[in-house]
């Protein structure tokens, strides 16, 4: 066999088991992505339910002034987008009293 096919055979074999070890680790990549968004899903879901149980807790006498639960959750470390979004995922009702706006439970969830 001449040199140059030789050389060629061999760089074709290199580059086949390269090839192999790229698949390898493209689907151990995809595993590891699985892994990251199933931890993430379950970190959000952790902090909605840590949310939701404050708000709840928070508006369980009454109703309270949006700015003052949106500040307070801020001191907690939510931020004012996350308390948000959990409080429009639950039953709070948005209420305006003196020109100010208030968040209260839904009258369906204090009468039960």
């Amino acid at each position: 066999m001449r040199p140059l096919r030789k050389a060629i055979l061999e760089l074709e074999e290199q580059i086949s088991e390269m090839a192999e070890k790229i698949d390898v680790l493209e689907e151990s990549n995809a595993d590891l992505w699985k892994n990251i968004e199933f931890l993430m899903g379950q970190k959000n879901a952790k902090r909605f339910d840590l949310i939701g149980s404050w708000l709840e807790a928070r508006l369980k006498n009454g109703p309270v002034p949006v700015d003052e639960i949106l500040w307070d959750g801020v001191e907690r470390g939510f931020s004012k987008g996350y308390v948000r979004q959990v409080k429009a995922k639950m039953e709070i009702e948005l209420l305006r009293k003196d020109r100010k706006w208030f968040w209260q439970l839904s009258t369906s969830k204090t009468a039960s």
